[in-house]
């Protein structure tokens, strides 16, 4: 989870359904270093190039925003058994 200021109290806001940080082995966390929700980039509102042209939702994650719950708990493994 990321704390930001940016958000309404009680709301969350995921970019995709498998973050990098939900998995072991330390990948990077790309929603860190993600300042808009939109992703645009400077040559993606340019227009009349061909491959440099602006198209709503191109660019950007799979950015949903609704309403839900979301609850959160600290992982605890599980004991592994050695029955054989």
């Amino acid at each position: 989870a990321h704390v930001t200021p940016s958000m309404q109290p009680g709301s969350i806001f995921m970019y995709h359904g498998w973050d990098p940080m939900m998995f072991r082995g330390g990948r990077q966390n790309f929603g860190a270093v993600v300042s808009s929700s939109a992703l645009i980039k400077p040559t993606a509102l340019v227009s009349g190039y061909g491959h440099i042209t602006y198209r709503a939702l191109n660019f950007e994650p799979n950015s949903t925003f609704h309403d839900f719950t979301c609850d959160f708990e600290r992982h605890v493994e599980a004991p592994v058994s050695t029955a054989s």
